[in-house]
């Protein structure tokens, strides 16, 4: 029985682009700035991106001191999705899934939000108003909200007074603090069920705790 031939392959046949190794160059300082959860999951959605010449899902700078949240959701993250969407104000829900994934955030991060605003109801989100809920889950009341809100949406340079639109800011704080924390949700079952398999067939809704995470946005 004869051993199956190996085909060998000698360095002039094997093609390496000139620009191979500034990619790895930019790839390694990408996962270094945004140190994602998941680098393999991350590392997909950045190539993903470069192939398809979007905006790679990458941190503009390194979080310091490192930011931690039982949600998974850090400022420096939310950033990341406005700048992959290019501060669009309206998204696709099914991009913001594949988006969020890519960073690899937690899906039951993300249905709680949408959950939260009612905006699993449609095929599209307003997407400032999803980022300003999620802001709240970051915040311990709706003033510390506010200033993540405006510290994320602020063309101002880091470090300078963060403003935001006058109407942008009166809009977002009055969506807040109109929002029911209550934890109570008849909304799951007059809406949901018809649109939940298209988009979000993974969440798993039962064992979703509302609690915890809506109290920090009552005013």
């Amino acid at each position: 029985m004869t051993a199956e031939k190996e085909d060998i392959y000698c360095a002039e046949q094997i093609k390496i682009p000139s620009s191979f190794p500034y990619i790895l160059k930019q790839y390694a300082k990408a996962a270094i700035r945004t140190q994602p959860y998941d680098l393999l999951q991350w590392t997909c959605a950045y190539f993903r991106a470069l192939a398809n010449s979007e905006i790679p899902p990458v941190k503009e700078r390194l979080e310091y001191p490192p930011f931690s949240h039982p949600t998974g959701i850090t400022p420096g993250f939310l950033k990341t999705l406005l700048n992959v969407f290019n501060f669009a104000e309206n998204v696709c829900l099914k991009a913001m899934l594949d988006k969020w994934r890519g960073l690899a955030l937690p899906d039951k991060t993300l249905f709680q939000l949408m959950l939260v605003g009612k905006l699993l109801d449609k095929k599209e989100c307003n997407f400032y108003k999803f980022l300003a809920i999620a802001c709240g889950f970051l915040g311990k009341n709706l003033l510390e909200t506010m200033i993540y809100v405006c510290e994320l949406l602020t063309e101002e340079p880091e470090g300078g007074s963060a403003m935001i639109p006058l109407p942008m800011f009166i809009h977002l704080y009055q969506y807040l603090a109109e929002l029911d924390c209550s934890g109570r949700y008849s909304y799951i079952e007059e809406k949901l069920e018809p649109f939940l398999p298209c988009v979000c067939s993974d969440f798993k809704t039962p064992e979703l705790s509302l609690e915890p995470s809506v109290e920090v946005l009552k005013p």
